[in-house]
């Protein structure tokens, strides 16, 4: 329905790539438009409103593989033969006041083991990978494996979202509200009440800074970067106040109880994962932790830097939930100051 000059709403919208697998499949889709930009071959498509889309972004294993948008807007002439210096269809897109309701986005992308095992140790880190051993999830795809991401019930206003454009190849997503339910990792989820702020984005990774977000029981400003290929991840949260159930979609040992004030870090490098706590202040239960913590897990092994806390009544059960590693031979409760390296 609607006006083909200036706009129109669609039911049962329904974009798929050759093997009939979904990209874009949504209730109802509705925009608006003018003839100046199209006539430009620019998508300026503006006024977006989206109902109950799920939006799937894959791109299969190996290296001739395309995204699943890029396969299914493919350009018939070939990229040889094609003169730059005139505008296409699909050079400019840009969507202006997006509103989504009840959203569901997967993002599949390839998966490797590290360059750094070759053999049987490779073959086990597969093995892990795909048993759920690893915080990310990886399936098997054809010859080949994937890493998977999900945003569930996610809902939003979106201001301004950049795809491509001319004079970048980074894309741009500006928020301005958004709830959602995050699983980039196995579960448990992170319960995204409120989230603003602006992503830039490439084929290959996406970054973030100052974004606000509200949990059920946190508030912070974060920012941070995720490859991938590699699933390389870096995030900054500064956060006051924390709760640590809201922390276990980045780490599921941590207690679900508790809490405090934090700036925290998390870094993931391969099978590398360090987690830094600065000017602390938390508690969980009758146990109080302040100063800085750091730490990182290298497989099997622990290793404690730059770490100098003050606590009082911790019980040392915690610290064994926290590194199954560690073995503390004696029971109790532990107060006092510490510097760890090692």
């Amino acid at each position: 329905s609607g006006n083909l000059l200036q706009g129109f709403t669609i039911a049962d919208v329904s974009i798929r790539d050759s093997s009939g697998a979904p990209f874009i499949v949504a209730d109802s889709a509705s925009l608006t438009y003018g003839l100046r930009a199209l006539l430009l071959k620019r998508l300026e498509l503006a006024n977006v409103r989206l109902v109950r889309p799920l939006v799937v972004l894959d791109k299969p294993p190996g290296d001739s593989a395309l995204w699943n948008y890029k396969a299914i807007f493919k350009s018939d002439t070939p990229k040889a033969l094609r003169d730059t210096t005139k505008a296409r269809f699909g050079d400019w897109i840009v969507f202006r006041d997006v509103t989504v309701i009840d959203g569901h986005m997967i993002i599949r992308s390839p998966w490797k083991p590290s360059s750094e095992y070759a053999g049987p140790a490779r073959d086990s880190a597969v093995a892990g990978a795909l048993g759920g051993k690893e915080r990310a999830v990886v399936v098997r795809r054809d010859d080949g494996f994937q890493k998977v991401i999900e945003f569930r019930d996610f809902s939003g206003e979106i201001p301004y979202l950049r795809l491509a454009h001319p004079d970048t190849k980074v894309r741009r997503l500006e928020i301005d509200s958004l709830s959602m339910v995050a699983l980039p990792f196995h579960p448990p989820a992170a319960e995204v009440r409120d989230l603003a702020g602006a992503l830039e984005f490439t084929g290959d990774s996406i970054w973030f800074k100052n974004i606000q977000v509200t949990l059920p029981g946190s508030r912070a400003g974060g920012d941070g970067r995720y490859n991938f290929d590699n699933a390389d991840f870096d995030l900054v949260l500064r956060a006051a106040p924390v709760a640590f159930p809201d922390l276990r979609w980045i780490m599921p040992r941590i207690p679900g109880r508790g809490g405090g004030t934090v700036d925290f870090r998390l870094r993931f490098r391969g099978d590398t994962s360090t987690y830094i706590a600065q000017r602390a202040n938390v508690q969980v239960d009758s146990g109080r932790v302040t100063g800085d913590f750091a730490v990182s897990l290298v497989g099997d092994s622990l290793w404690f830097h730059d770490t100098a806390v003050g606590f009082a009544s911790v019980d040392t059960r915690l610290i064994e939930q926290l590194f199954p590693a560690a073995n503390v031979p004696r029971h109790g409760t532990l107060s006092g100051n510490a510097k760890l390296d090692g």
